[in-house]
């Protein structure tokens, strides 16, 4: 399965955040052992108080020139497995995903 997937407002994106590391990066899309996509993200901040989570936000806005107020953890915010929605133009958003991964 996709790391997206369409939501009434956008789309959602499973990530899976590496906290403290030495950088900011999406690394890329990767499968956990039941066959689910994810999108992995290296950030340099660590997880307190919502840190990691900011620069999260900030670093997807930045790289897929997003605004940032467009971006959305829903899910798991102290997990490192999380789900952002994404709003906007569905369909946008879902060519935009594709073309990118």
């Amino acid at each position: 399965m996709r790391f997206f997937k369409e939501h009434k407002s956008g789309v959602v994106i499973s990530i899976k955040v590496i906290p403290a590391s030495s950088k900011n990066m999406i690394e890329g899309v990767c499968e956990d052992a039941d066959g689910q996509e994810y999108l992995r993200i290296k950030v340099t901040e660590v997880p307190e108080k919502g840190k990691a989570n900011k620069l999260v936000l900030k670093l997807l806005a930045k790289e897929w020139g997003f605004a940032p107020s467009s971006l959305e953890i829903i899910s798991k915010p102290t997990n490192k497995h999380k789900s952002i929605l994404v709003y906007g133009d569905t369909q946008e958003i879902l060519n935009f995903l594709d073309e990118m991964y």
